[in-house]
């Protein structure tokens, strides 16, 4: 999350979806290992379900529910689909900031169980 939070503050805000997509898949993938959750995405290259974001990690509180719609809109942005606006790519940054810190929480509470 750290080089997407560079490139965004230096002004390359579409430059950082990349960046950002990967650090919210890693989080996500975690948050998956920490939980001992098998999702259908075992490997690096592929990216968790977004069936197992929502049934086990918003519903039960872990994460907003705003989660899937950004993780969703990253997808969109990383694939042939084109690029968002910097203003979208903004939007998106700030919220993907706020789904990190949300899913280092749920990591430390669970780590804590």
């Amino acid at each position: 999350m750290r080089m997407s939070t560079l490139l965004a503050g230096g002004g390359f805000l579409i430059e950082a979806m990349p960046s950002t997509l990967e650090a919210i898949t890693g989080a996500i993938r975690s948050l998956c290992h920490a939980m001992g959750i098998e999702d259908d995405a075992p490997d690096a290259d592929r990216e968790p379900s977004l069936q197992v974001v929502k049934s086990r990690f918003i519903e039960p509180g872990l994460l907003p529910e705003s989660a899937l719609a950004l993780i969703a809109r990253l997808r969109e942005s990383a694939g042939s689909n084109g690029k968002p606006t910097e203003e979208t790519a903004r939007e998106i940054h700030m919220s993907a900031r706020q789904i990190y810190e949300h899913a280092q929480l749920a990591i430390s509470k669970t780590a804590f169980q």
